[in-house]
């Protein structure tokens, strides 16, 4: 090791050091302007709510962050160097920078093969298919309160024929609702015998003073109780796919969009969008939907919440994209596979036939938009793969 550990005069280190905190120091600009490009780029072509995934990018982050810490710590090193007659040199820790600059130049070779592959679209879509993937994930609540399937409506008349009154819980602020603690809000309506009705849900935009919450009690709650469950709800400025399913199927909707756009006209990003929506609703066919009612292990009610049903989510999912493939076959039958997969994961009636409704749909704008009999053989053709998928027959 002796061969490795710096045994200069502390002029030569000096000369070490600033050679390294001034490539740094370039580097680190070099590497911010070609994340600014990426973003710029990104916004331009994929929509600027899909610089969340390019900001929060872990890659990146330790990128930059490595080489503001190789210049800072150079600069520490250099400071320390002194060159009176008792004149120090830190051995160790300038072989440590020259470890940390190749550790650096390392990492730029990264940084670029990583910032030229986060462009791509197919990883822009692989991206925000794992945002969706995680809000399904939040979508489903943790089994802290029982859930049952019943109409809310008459639920709220029967609290009222039982005596419980009515107050509402205000907005504090204009913003959108980002998560809400459901746990937190069954524990507290518990303790205090409340049931508590949701009027929003997670990616809902509330004005400052609107209602966001009706709470029936017996006994009068006090102020503390009721701020207790108004911070159970998490509002912010922005969206976030932190428990809310539609902002990550808009993400890539919006991607389809601007594919199919006259300006971009590229049918295979869409495509492609049209796979990892199929996949993440194939993902959502296959579990159990949170319930609208949530009951204590006693068996009494305490939250009632909104939810997203799955004919919302198909719609969200394809609505606007059959819009905008309509008279595109190639776009068009590929939603039809899209159904069909989803179709071959579900177990329920209810969702099959929601899934055979957006395919008839789908059909019938693009029968109105072409003329050519081939396509329109090719268009029937894989409908009917979809219908008898949905009539529970193995489509070939």
């Amino acid at each position: 090791m002796d061969w490795f550990i710096y045994s200069g005069n502390p002029a030569g280190a000096r000369s070490i050091l600033s050679t390294i905190a001034a490539s740094m120091i370039t580097i680190a600009g070099v590497a911010f302007s070609i994340n600014l490009v990426t973003l710029t780029l990104a916004s331009s072509q994929y929509g600027p709510r899909l610089l969340r995934n390019f900001i929060k990018d872990l890659g990146n982050q330790v990128v930059l962050g490595t080489f503001i810490a190789t210049f800072i710590y150079s600069l520490i090193v250099l400071l320390s160097i002194r060159d009176d007659e008792h004149g120090f040199v830190p051995q160790f820790a300038v072989a440590f920078a020259f470890l940390l600059s190749l550790l650096s130049l390392a990492l730029l070779i990264y940084f670029i093969h990583h910032t030229s592959l986060s462009i791509q679209a197919d990883s822009i879509i692989k991206s925000a298919y794992k945002d969706l993937i995680t809000a399904i994930e939040d979508f489903i609540p943790r089994q802290t309160i029982t859930q049952k399937e019943e109409e809310p409506q008459q639920t709220v008349e029967m609290l009222q024929r039982h005596g419980y009154q009515l107050t509402t819980i205000n907005a504090p602020g204009t913003r959108y609702v980002q998560a809400i603690g459901f746990s937190s809000l069954a524990r507290i309506a518990t303790e205090h015998d409340l049931v508590v009705e949701l009027r929003y849900k997670p990616g809902d935009f509330i004005v400052e003073g609107e209602p966001v919450a009706d709470v029936y009690y017996r006994l009068v709650p006090d102020t503390a109780v009721l701020k207790s469950l108004i911070h159970c709800v998490i509002m912010g400025i922005q969206r976030t796919p932190e428990q809310e399913i539609e902002f990550p199927i808009n993400q890539i909707v919006e991607i389809a969009i601007r594919a199919l756009s006259p300006g971009i006209n590229d049918p295979h990003t869409a495509i492609t969008c049209i796979h990892w929506l199929g996949a993440g609703l194939a993902r959502l066919a296959g579990i159990t939907l949170p319930a609208e009612l949530h009951y204590d292990h006693q068996g009494q009610l305490r939250v009632i919440r909104k939810v997203h049903k799955f004919e919302q989510l198909v719609d969200f999912a394809f609505d606007t994209i059959r819009y905008h493939a309509a008279g595109n076959v190639f776009v068009s039958v590929h939603i039809f596979k899209a159904l069909r997969k989803v179709v071959l994961q579900s177990a329920e009636n209810a969702q099959i036939r929601v899934l055979l409704d957006m395919g008839t749909v789908v059909k019938r704008v693009n029968e109105a938009k072409l003329s050519e009999p081939k396509e329109l053989e090719y268009l029937d053709h894989e409908y009917k793969k979809l219908a008898l998928a949905a009539s529970g027959k193995v489509a070939i």
